[in-house]
């Protein structure tokens, strides 16, 4: 998992560092040069991405974690997700610009999870499965998201409780 010591959870991005380079920093991942981050970028993300006419070159993940779980101040522990299998861990990301590639968060609010797949959207959840949803799940657990009513179906999806 996402884990980092004692299993706190690694936030989006936070003090000018992502996701995918806090694991490496921790010796979780461990890359050789900038290509081996295209083993975090989905295929086709990369392909409408070229076909749009991106000069982006594989140098950030195109998976953005669930920025609502292990971000700043208070650190996240992977104990306290109460539902692993309906809590979202990585999705699709949107892109931001011409040459910047993707974002490294996705949130309920302004990074939201993309459709590159047939109009469906890939998605894992923190205990391992992924699924393909449609826009309208997304478009649902965005609208209804409140994370400060715990035990709600939007809760768990982007808080884990």
């Amino acid at each position: 998992m996402v884990a980092g010591q004692d299993g706190v959870l690694v936030g989006s991005s936070g003090g000018g560092s992502t996701w995918y380079t806090e694991l490496e920093n921790i010796k979780y991942l461990q890359f050789t040069n900038a290509a081996g981050y295209v083993n975090l970028s989905c295929p086709c993300a990369l392909a409408a991405l070229k076909k749009l006419g991106y000069t982006y070159a594989v140098t950030r993940a195109s998976y953005g974690l669930n920025s609502s779980v292990g971000t700043a101040p208070a650190a996240t522990r992977i104990a306290q997700l109460t539902k692993p299998s309906a809590t979202l861990l990585l999705g699709d990301g949107p892109r931001v610009g011409k040459n910047d590639g993707f974002t490294i968060g996705i949130n309920y609010g302004g990074n939201s999870i993309t459709s590159y797949h047939n109009g469906n959207c890939a998605i894992t959840y923190f205990d391992g499965h992924a699924e393909l949803v449609d826009q309208a799940f997304v478009t649902k657990m965005k609208q209804k998201a409140n994370i400060n009513t715990q035990g709600s179906e939007e809760s768990f999806f982007w808080k884990g409780y």
